[in-house]
């Protein structure tokens, strides 16, 4: 069955861009709740400063319940800066202030060179994001500007795992993503889809002294299509890289075959518009504090 609506792949991933909340999963409330949790075993709210690092378009960034321990935490519109670009680890962070400060609320910067004064930030959070720092130079500026007892937050979800009613059917993902176009995901992305953060990298932020926790109990379940799966695909930079490299008739091509492996596994011949799915996005969190 041919891909409905998708006349190119430059077209599939504008829409991405302009359909972001659409086709990625926000951040869960219950891992927002576990951050704030653990800040407060050792900084007592109110909070005045967060950083939230690469927030892009703030699809990712900690909000809502936090508000509710005073740390208001929200996205912005993607900056020029943040730019999703494999090969520099640059990117912009965002200071987000409480209602009881009257200054500015966002800064450009880098996760390498945070414009922060020392020992002034109470969280510092990193979503969908961590595996494209200079993780040494990140860990530095951190520790610099957190506060003792400050807490710095890695988190990020994994490839998506969709349903088919009660029949899951993540492995077409998998067969995608990780066989046929590994070879075509980045080497920072596979840190986080294939190594689940694993890495020496993030075993430890240098500057923790208490082992760092690690949560991977957490997911959000998006009600889809199988053309928004689809187009997830389009979007991601592995696929982005294919298209490059082998240009769009043969990524065209490899979303098509990623359609039909997912239409031949539902048993379903309807338009892939209306072919609704449950798709399941795990994340993986981990918390390390600076020491008093």
């Amino acid at each position: 069955m041919a891909l409905k609506s998708m006349l190119n792949l430059k077209q599939v991933s504008q829409n991405i861009l302009l359909n972001n909340t659409k086709f990625r999963p926000g951040t869960p409330e219950q891992l927002v709740k576990k951050i704030t949790d653990y800040l407060g075993e050792s900084l007592s709210p109110p909070y005045e400063t967060a950083l939230d690092m690469g927030c892009g378009s703030g699809r990712s960034t900690v909000s809502g319940i936090s508000v509710q321990v005073y740390l208001n935490v929200s996205g912005w519109p993607k900056l020029k800066a943040t730019t999703r670009n494999p090969d520099t680890s640059s990117r912009s962070l965002q200071i987000v202030l409480t209602p009881y400060n009257l200054v500015s609320c966002s800064r450009k910067g880098s996760a390498e060179k945070i414009q922060c004064l020392d020992s002034s930030v109470p969280l510092v959070c990193a979503g969908q994001c961590a595996h494209w720092f200079s993780l040494p130079q990140f860990y530095s500026e951190t520790s610099r500007v957190l506060m003792p007892g400050g807490l710095l937050a890695v988190y990020g979800y994994l490839l998506p795992a969709p349903h088919y009613k009660d029949k899951p059917i993540s492995h077409c993902v998998e067969k995608l993503m990780l066989d046929k176009l590994k070879d075509f995901m980045p080497e920072q992305s596979k840190t986080l889809y294939i190594g689940k953060y694993s890495t020496p990298g993030f075993q430890s932020f240098l500057f923790n002294q208490e082992p760092l926790v690690r949560d991977e109990t957490m997911h959000v379940t998006l009600h889809s299509t199988v053309s928004d799966l689809v187009s997830y695909i389009a979007s991601t930079s592995t696929m982005q890289n294919f298209y490059l490299q082998k240009g769009e008739k043969e990524a065209l091509g490899v979303l098509n075959d990623f359609q039909d492996s997912l239409l031949d596994q539902i048993g379903v011949q309807d338009d892939p518009d209306n072919i609704e799915l449950n798709v399941d996005f795990n994340f993986i969190l981990i918390m390390g504090r600076k020491p008093f």
